[in-house]
């Protein structure tokens, strides 16, 4: 077929190789104008970052040219394939050359950054190349190549930003010679010439690999048009003629974080789930190799469905599998910034063109021919649905728009100006303005200088949880206020695990349970199970990693999980993603400073309620940090029958709250027994936006007299 890139050529992939080792040469080179730094981008089309380890590619082709120390910052993704060396062809680098991640990067950099009130004044520590890594602080002689993000996180933009500022200011440095070369599948990306324009006046080169001509991609005969709605019972109808002995994958894409899919094949199969998913944020290619290494046993007949987010697709892993079946949905759940609620809310939309083009490349990686592969996209084949917006969503424009402009004023020390560095990333002035006038209220970003607002110890907490937290400020926000109380900052952290993992993951009850307001739930909070889902899911977590000793020894749980009632059953990439946070978090804050660490901790030993002095201060955090989801509720009657109406302050929006298997977010009687002149307030974490409504999630009661005080200190206008 032909490829449709600008850059067709008539040219073999060797033919392409070729020219990429003319263009690091040419970009090896001391460059026209006396400098010590060089920018580049090149654009490299799909074919070739699916069908060839580009990373090696490029790593031989600069050995060729320099010595100098390379540095591959990747994304997640990338990083945790590259991390393995269970694949083939993975990058055969030299001790002192690394791939990091984007998040890992922007950490490197912030240590290497010298404060600017330090005796020897503002600049950054020069580290030796050997152990650059070891000691976090880059070397002056470097060649780094920079994976940008297709759909751009927080942690890619931060990352990209503090490399320029360091690259700019490094080369004044005698013996300096850097090179800084982006990539990524996109042409015309002028990204990086928009930032480097900020500081320098050297210009960014433009470089691209043309694609051949005629190539093979995934066979027509292999694409399955059923209907979405009989994809699955088509898939097991397929799998229940095969042999005793047939072991079978079927890979999700996007995930639908379900563990029902074939519940026919329960007593006949043994089947299995698995997950590639980027919230799996401590899980390293070693692990994810073994993982699924180690999922298709060697006798029964065995089904394993492998959930794999839409970012997440790799080449070339499934071992031990006679048969492939892929399922590419067409529709998904993202978290999105929503103009009409002005709030970042869950909801279904359609997946992009551009999007399940990538998935048609990865379909072409994994080396399993037709009749042994096939992939099922629905009626319409590999076309995106007429509502499908043109370009794939950035995180930095949604769910990461207020952790990404934080971030940028928070390196405004580092000679950066936030607004302009802002503008070269985000292209919606809406939301540029909605999102900074939030995090100006939250007390995030000062309200008149362009810098964080935080004191003492706070910024730097505040750093490290936003990128153990996946780039939520306001979870950020909430656990990096300041405690002098050791059990209201473990509490709050506990919090701030459960509202990440409740994000991708709902805790339900065994079907047919109803246990009133008596839940299974353990710990500090629940004896506020009923005022609030919120401390009903922080309490059933602790009841159930109370019955397996906190998930010691559990260091990726495979099989299923409960608390000790054993109605508790939560999935199991809900528990590997529970596990990975609580630890990636402890760790983060451990490794900052022995007094940000949290000490040691057993939720058994949680048997006495907190004081309600401990209490209230967590509940002034939380109001501090989501007050823009603050909620009124009032008593109304509808139809000749008492409801609750709830609605959003800042907004005057109407939501709605329901049970999830679990008591009432708010009983009425509850209501009665809290409100103060006909009202009551609360927050919740998290939105939900349905096609006819707005649904409240983790919603927790707030004391009045906390509330009171907000709303007296701060101009805003009650809707009713």
């Amino acid at each position: 077929m032909s490829s449709g890139y600008e850059s067709e050529g008539n040219v073999t992939s060797d033919d392409a190789f070729e020219i990429l080792d003319g263009i690091i040469k040419k970009f090896c080179a001391r460059p026209k104008r006396r400098s010590n730094v060089r920018f580049g981008h090149l654009t490299v089309p799909a074919y070739f970052t699916t069908k060839y380890n580009i990373v090696d590619r490029l790593s031989s082709a600069i050995h060729k040219r320099t010595d100098s120390t390379q540095v591959f910052v990747l994304t997640r993704k990338e990083q945790r394939i590259f991390s393995s060396f269970e694949f083939e062809h993975m990058p055969k680098l030299l001790g002192r050359d690394q791939t990091i991640d984007h998040a890992d990067f922007c950490s490197i950099l912030e240590y290497c950054r010298i404060d600017p009130d330090a005796v020897i004044g503002p600049g950054w520590m020069e580290g030796g190349e050997p152990l650059w890594k070891c000691d976090q602080w880059l070397p002056k002689r470097v060649f780094i190549v920079f994976s940008l993000d297709p759909w751009m996180s927080a942690a890619c933009a931060l990352a990209l930003t503090g490399l320029v500022q360091w690259a700019c200011d490094t080369a004044e440095k005698d013996g300096a010679n850097i090179r800084v070369l982006t990539f990524s599948n996109f042409f015309g990306n002028s990204l990086l010439s928009e930032l480097v324009s900020l500081r320098s006046q050297q210009p960014v080169e433009h470089f691209e690999l043309p694609i051949p001509t005629q190539f093979n991609l995934i066979p027509e005969a292999a694409i399955d048009l059923t209907h979405e709605d009989h994809v699955y019972s088509t898939i097991q109808a397929r799998m229940s003629l095969l042999n005793a002995e047939s072991r079978n994958a079927v890979l999700v894409v996007p995930p639908i974080n379900r563990e029902d899919l074939f519940q026919g094949l329960q007593l006949a199969h043994d089947v299995r789930y698995q997950y590639l998913l980027m919230k799996h944020v401590e899980e390293n290619g070693e692990s994810m190799s073994w993982s699924l290494a180690n999922c298709a046993p060697d006798f029964g007949r065995t089904v394993t469905v492998i959930q794999v987010d839409l970012e997440h697709p790799i080449p070339d892993i499934l071992y031990g599998f006679e048969r492939v079946h892929i399922v590419l949905g067409k529709r998904c759940m993202r978290t999105v910034f929503d103009e009409e609620t002005k709030q970042v809310v869950k909801t279904e939309l359609s997946i992009t063109q551009s999007e399940l083009d990538s998935l048609r490349w990865w379909c072409f990686q994994l080396n399993h021919p037709f009749p042994y592969l096939r992939i099922y996209a629905g009626s319409e084949g590999l076309r995106a649905n007429e509502d499908a917006a043109v370009y794939r969503p950035l995180h930095i424009m949604n769910d990461h728009a207020g952790a990404f402009i934080s971030g940028v004023y928070g390196m405004s020390s580092w000679g950066i100006d936030p607004e302009q560095v802002v503008g070269c990333f985000m292209k919606s002035t809406p939301v540029i303005t909605q999102v900074t006038s939030l995090l100006r209220k939250e007390g995030v970003i000062h309200g008149h200088l362009p810098r964080l607002a935080f004191t003492g110890s706070e910024e730097t907490r505040y750093r490290v949880i936003l990128r153990a937290l996946g780039y939520d400020h306001r979870i950020a926000h909430f656990c990096a206020l300041r405690s002098p109380d050791i059990k209201v900052r473990w509490l709050k952290a506990q919090l701030a695990v459960v509202l990440t993992v409740s994000k991708d993951w709902t805790l339900e009850m065994e079907p047919g349970r109803h246990f009133g307001s008596d839940i299974p739930a353990f710990g500090w909070g629940s004896d506020l199970s009923n005022h609030g889902d919120l401390w009903q899911v922080l309490g059933m977590w602790k009841a159930i990693t109370l019955n397996w000793e906190e998930f010691d020894g559990i260091t990726s749980p495979q099989e299923s999980v409960w608390d000790a009632s054993g109605y508790l059953k939560p999935p199991i990439g809900a528990v590997q993603h529970f596990h990975a946070i609580s630890h990636r978090l402890e760790k983060a804050l451990d490794a900052v400073d022995i007094y940000i660490g949290l000490p040691f901790h057993r939720v058994e030993d949680e048997t006495e309620s907190l004081s309600d002095d401990q209490m209230r201060e967590v509940f002034q955090h939380l109001l501090r940090a989501f007050q823009h989801q603050l909620i009124a509720t009032r008593l109304a009657v509808v139809q000749g029958q008492e409801q609750l109406k709830h609605t959003v302050v800042s907004t005057g929006k109407h939501v709605e709250m329901r049970s999830q298997r679990t008591v009432l977010p708010l009983p009425n009687a509850i209501f009665k027994n809290v409100e103060r002149g006909g009202i009551l307030y609360g927050i919740c974490t998290e939105f939900i936006k349905e096609p006819d409504s707005l649904v409240a999630m983790n919603w927790t009661w707030m004391p009045h007299d906390l509330v009171a005080q907000y709303i007296n200190s701060k101009p805003m206008q009650l809707h009713s």
